[in-house]
């Protein structure tokens, strides 16, 4: 599997964070892990609130990235922001709805609903 890689890109009123490849984080302290939380902290700092996380590209992720993601969760929302995700895969959409991720942070199919979503207040 390849592994994960993260890109940011930003657009004008919201911010698209990228995840491709296998997460393999094996514990919270994991490189990919904290990375993921760097990520979300700067964009934080930057002022950006509106967050789409494109999982398009993302084959596998771990507990601990999830976790991660559940984290940037919070530093988003503590500037009054927001993460939605969307176009995950059949097997991660598996795991969301297992561990109910949806009751947290909103997931959807396309690119369009994110973003209809991500500007709802």
């Amino acid at each position: 599997m390849r592994p994960l890689k993260i890109s940011i890109e930003d657009k004008d009123d919201y911010s698209i964070v990228k995840l491709s490849g296998a997460s393999r984080a094996v514990n919270k302290q994991s490189e990919e892990v904290t990375i993921i939380r760097e990520t979300f902290r700067e964009l934080s700092k930057q002022g950006k609130s509106k967050i789409l996380l494109d999982l398009q590209d993302a084959d596998y992720l771990s507990s601990n990235t999830i976790g991660a993601i559940l984290s940037g969760n919070s530093i988003i929302k503590k500037i009054g922001g927001k993460i939605v995700i969307y176009n995950a895969n059949d097997y991660i959409m598996n795991i969301f709805n297992i561990v109910q991720l949806n009751k947290v942070i909103p997931i959807c199919k396309t690119f369009d609903e994110a973003l209809e979503e991500v500007n709802r207040t």
